[in-house]
C-alpha cells in the first residue's frame, strides 16, 4: 500500500486522554453501551441494527441523518436498537485517505491526523 510511517499511532489510551467526554456525553455513552451489550449477551430481547452513511464528509448532511434515525429509533424502540455507525475515512485505491469534518478542520489538513494540522 501506499500509506507512507510518519509517526507511531497514538494509543487508545492517548486518543481518549486528548478528547475527553464530558459528564453528560459519557453517561450516555455508558447507558448505550450497557444496552448493546444486553442485545449482544441475549439479556436484551431487542434486534440490533448498525446503520450509517457510507462517508461523512458533509457536518449538514449527516446531522440531518442522525435526527432521522433518531426519530426512527424512537418509533422502534420496544423492538430494536440502532447505533449509528458514521464512517469518516474515505479510502482510495491507492491506499490513502481523506478524513471528514469531525476529525480535520479541512480536507486539505486531513493528511496529517490525527493533528489535522494540514500539509
Amino acid at each position: 500500500m501506499s500509506l507512507p510511517k510518519i509517526r507511531p499511532l497514538p494509543s487508545v489510551e492517548e486518543v481518549l486522554a486528548g478528547e475527553p467526554l464530558d459528564a453528560g456525553l459519557a453517561s450516555v455513552k455508558e447507558a448505550r453501551d450497557r444496552m448493546v451489550r444486553a442485545v449482544l449477551t441475549h439479556a436484551d430481547h431487542r434486534f440490533l441494527v448498525i446503520a450509517g452513511p457510507c462517508s461523512a464528509h458533509d457536518e449538514a448532511a449527516v446531522c440531518d441523518y442522525v435526527g432521522r434515525l433518531a426519530k426512527v429509533q424512537e418509533a422502534v424502540r420496544e423492538r430494536v436498537v440502532i447505533i449509528t455507525r458514521i464512517y469518516t475515512t474515505k479510502p482510495r485505491t491507492t491506499g490513502t485517505a481523506i478524513r471528514a469534518w469531525c476529525t480535520s478542520p479541512t480536507i486539505a489538513a486531513a493528511q496529517t491526523w490525527p493533528t489535522g494540522s494540514g500539509p
